[in-house]
């Protein structure tokens, strides 16, 4: 047996206190969880899109058959249901499976609207007061990212209190160190403060100074900032409060266009066929094509496909194909839709990022034209069709 290992001062050193294991035994079983809950969110995502695909592309179709008061009706349900579809890519965000693009955001709306989410839900617990200096202010990230980010803060902001106070949110400009201008977001608490010894750990992953807290939404801010070239910072006075400050790199202000006005491209008579494992969804889809000038037509399956291509005088110009199709690369059923027919154009739609990388490697094969994130509405289907049928 080997003798123990001591210091200079004579105390034993264990190497192999079982402390050590234990967190190490926490944190496999919270990324596991965090797994879990990833390969959860994904396939309530997909069925929660396909719904509202439904949803808002009856209520499209409807919107352009009203009179003027009935559409503006017909307007707030699609508002509403755009509202889910982000709500449902935040999900994502939670996972870390998440693949909005990068855009342009006007941040002033989506901080009124998660403020307005954030006072329902707390509406016993907290007082949100909004404090906004520049509404145009922009910046490069998707809204589902800053809706992430807003709410964890101010989530934070109201657990960190013990009794219904105030939660101050400030949004400006500013001028970063490095002369670069910035937007500025603020969120001031008037909870129990944080000590300085534990303010350098506040962003650490896991770690937490609520009691049944799992240190994971302040660290999820942190990376999710730092991925845009933002920076976030934290002044705390024990028994006074906490204030967070974010800055993210302003972007060029960007219009607004309102709902439902956008003035679409439409088809001319061009056949496309719309293969999706929901019937509900597919039928909705054609719907949306044949009020837009196009001509929809349904495909169950694969060889529903290869029978309609067998009549003479079946064609078909475009093919929209969900992206459940694309699994076990290579030898995937588009692979084969496109050898039945290499003249047709393919469009590839689902949620995901599986979905997504499946898909980028079917356009990069040349297999197919493009991607688009269900759920699917006219806004984005009908540009990617005329983009692809060109």
């Amino acid at each position: 047996m080997l003798d123990p290992i001591k210091s200079e001062c004579g105390e034993e050193l264990d190497f192999l206190s079982k402390q050590p294991c234990v967190s190490l035994e926490s944190q496999l079983e919270m990324a596991q969880f965090m797994e879990s809950v990833g390969t959860l969110a994904c396939g309530l995502v997909h069925d929660f899109n396909n719904v509202l695909t439904v949803i808002m592309g009856q209520a499209q179709i409807i919107e352009l058959e009203l009179q003027e008061k009935a559409a503006e009706r017909i307007e707030k349900i699609i508002f509403a249901s755009q509202r889910a579809a982000r709500i449902a890519r935040s999900l994502l965000d939670i996972s870390h499976r998440s693949t909005s693009p990068d855009i342009v955001t006007c941040i002033a709306p989506l901080l009124r609207e998660s403020v307005r989410l954030l006072g329902s839900a707390f509406q016993n617990r907290a007082v949100f007061s909004l404090h906004i200096r520049n509404e145009t202010l922009s910046c490069r990230a998707g809204p589902t990212i800053l809706h992430q980010i807003i709410l964890n803060l101010c989530i934070n902001a109201v657990e960190a209190m013990d009794k219904k106070e105030r939660v101050d949110i400030f949004l400006g400009d500013c001028v970063a160190e490095d002369n670069k201008p910035m937007a500025e977001l603020i969120v001031k608490d008037r909870g129990k403060g944080i000590s300085p010894e534990l303010q350098d750990k506040i962003f650490t992953p896991f770690f937490s100074t609520k009691q049944n807290g799992h240190g994971l939404g302040l660290s999820m801010v942190n990376q999710l900032v730092k991925r845009y070239g933002g920076s976030i910072s934290l002044e705390s006075i024990v028994g006074e409060g906490s204030t967070f400050r974010i800055l993210l790199p302003k972007a060029e202000t960007i219009g607004t266009t309102a709902l439902g006005k956008l003035a679409l491209p439409r088809g001319h008579g061009e056949i496309v066929a719309v293969m999706d494992p929901d019937r509900e969804v597919a039928n909705t889809m054609v719907d949306l094509l044949n009020t837009y000038g196009y001509r929809g037509v349904v495909i169950p399956g694969f060889e529903a496909w290869k029978q309609y291509l067998g009549f003479k005088g079946n064609r078909v110009d475009l093919l929209i194909a969900e992206a459940s199709l694309l699994k076990n690369w290579p030898d995937t059923p588009v692979e084969y839709l496109h050898k039945a027919r290499a003249s047709t154009r393919i469009i590839i739609i689902g949620s995901g990022e599986e979905n997504t990388r499946n898909a980028d490697q079917a356009i990069f094969e040349g297999l197919a034209q493009a991607y688009l994130p269900k759920p699917i509405i006219a806004e984005n289907m009908l540009p990617a069709l005329e983009n692809a049928l060109r």
